[in-house]
């Protein structure tokens, strides 16, 4: 039975029985039918089960029926259906993420996927669900509930996102409170049968502990829960039994060898010191092992050794021994345009003769930007690590790395002659005015995330910055806009800034 015809064959008499949950999503829509518009349930949220049932029967006729299909009883606070996890999981597939994120199971929302790690919880709330949310919510008009609920929820994606960083400041722990206090706020006013629990309590404690000890990735527990994980999944056979004569046990044996083989495996292919016997297996075992430590906080304990780029030159593997891939020009001789370009830009400081080392990555902010080839599609998984942020003469724009060049002037005057590294940078192609005046990712209620729209091509045009100029990488999805709504097809650009 309905709660609609529950309530039309209930005991007026007793419906101050009825649970409150119920009870209050009654009186909300029938003062949003009496209005004719949304209503807001913080009206009733003081009022008893009896005041609210008096209420309600001074309204509702006596032969009358109440509306409860907004929500009712223990769904009420269901908010993602199947018809809009569906749509997150087809987002989820079609966006680009770097090798460092890890990304949310894409069977998100079934059992089949179990439970969540916390690196996976980070990229649902950070990036996959509102940049799903923003593109289906984020155009309704907004007095609607929906958009209402995606204000709320960028709420807390502001907050993960400058919390979870590997730096802090006092305007951003400022911003942290504010944006927590208007969620928490947002709860009572949207989810009049949601409780504040200790946990929403705690989170406001959090800037606490950011001022007393800094940067959460240098005191979290999270490492210690890694350690777990990696734990159990090491093999035991069931053997826990201690020893006898106070030998380490089965279990302790099994821990450190194992420890001792991944870590000396992994020293090996960080040093390329493998034969060249088993060259083969190398591209195998580097997966695997990456399987085992790949996510945030491999790269959150990386930051913690370094905060300079590292430059790595492209070298071509010959047997046990290693060939630069260098060439010597000047700007007379040009076979690569985009690297001869940059060059001819150097060569105007100063006439002479450059050594140019092509580089094949950069290590920065704790992550691998690397160069993708011109031919690569817009929106191709290979250029996972070069799509991204970067400043160019004091504005923030998006692009693709092409090239990385360690420039050293070989001849020349003496105040010219130093060694650079530069980054040679497509940009992708802006909105026009028009197109982004309609850009739903540059709303002010969640501008703070830096998202935005791009045209799905780049510029023929290219910057040349330093490493130092790149912000970070950015996760890159194609945004499906109503036909007629764009000049072109456009891709959604968002940036994944948490250093």
């Amino acid at each position: 039975m309905s709660e609609v015809a529950m309530l039309r064959g209930y005991d007026r008499t007793k419906w101050w029985r009825l649970d409150r949950t119920l009870l209050l999503q009654a009186c909300t829509n029938q003062l949003a039918q009496i209005r004719g518009a949304s209503a807001n349930p913080a009206a009733f949220l003081s009022m008893t089960e009896t005041q609210l049932a008096e209420w309600l029967k001074s309204k509702v006729p006596d032969d009358g029926a109440i509306s409860l299909s907004r929500c009712s009883g223990r769904h009420s606070r269901t908010v993602l259906g199947a018809s809009l996890l569906a749509r997150v999981r087809e987002d989820m597939e079609k966006t680009i993420l770097p090798d460092w994120i890890t990304p949310a199971p894409l069977q998100l929302g079934s059992k089949s996927h179990g439970k969540l790690s916390a690196n996976e919880w980070r990229s649902v709330v950070t990036i996959h669900l509102p940049i799903t949310l923003i593109s289906l919510w984020g155009q309704m008009a907004t007095n609607t509930r929906w958009y209402q609920m995606l204000v709320h929820f960028m709420q807390l994606a502001i907050v993960v996102n400058l919390v979870a960083r590997r730096t802090t400041s006092f305007s951003w722990q400022k911003a942290i409170v504010e944006h927590m206090v208007t969620y928490l706020h947002g709860i009572q006013s949207l989810f009049a049968d949601a409780s504040i629990v200790p946990n929403h309590h705690i989170a406001l404690h959090v800037v606490e502990c950011l001022k007393n000890f800094g940067p959460p990735h240098l005191w979290w527990a999270f490492p210690y829960e890694r350690l777990n994980g990696l734990l159990q999944k090491i093999e035991t056979n069931n053997r826990f039994h201690e020893s006898f004569n106070r030998m380490p046990s089965d279990l302790e044996r099994s821990i450190t060898r194992w420890f001792g083989r991944a870590t000396n495996l992994r020293a090996l292919l960080q040093d390329n010191l493998l034969p060249s016997s088993v060259s083969g297996f190398y591209t195998v075992v580097k997966t695997y092992l990456k399987t085992q430590y790949v996510g945030f906080l491999d790269i959150d304990n990386k930051a913690v050794a370094t905060d300079r780029p590292l430059v790595f030159p492209d070298l071509t593997r010959t047997n046990d021994s290693y060939t630069k891939k260098c060439f010597t020009c000047s700007h007379r001789k040009r076979s690569d345009s985009l690297v001869q370009e940059a060059i001819f830009i150097y060569d105007t400081l100063g006439c002479g003769i450059w050594d140019i080392q092509i580089c094949s990555h950069i290590f920065h902010h704790a992550a691998t930007f690397s160069p993708i080839e011109p031919t690569v599609p817009i929106a191709s998984r290979e250029a996972r690590n070069s799509s991204i942020q970067y400043r160019n003469n004091g504005s923030i724009a998006f692009g693709r790395i092409m090239k990385i060049v360690h420039l050293d002037k070989l001849t020349g005057p003496s105040e010219a002659s130093s060694a650079k590294t530069k980054v040679i940078v497509q940009p992708y192609r802006t909105l026009s005015p028009e197109d982004a005046s309609q850009d739903l990712f540059r709303n002010q209620a969640w501008a703070s995330v830096g998202a935005e729209l791009v045209y799905a091509g780049i510029e023929e045009t290219f910057h040349i910055v330093s490493p130092l100029d790149i912000v970070a990488h950015v996760a890159v999805c194609p945004f499906s806009a109503p036909p007629g709504q764009f000049e072109q097809e456009t891709l959604i650009v968002w940036p994944l800034d948490w250093s």
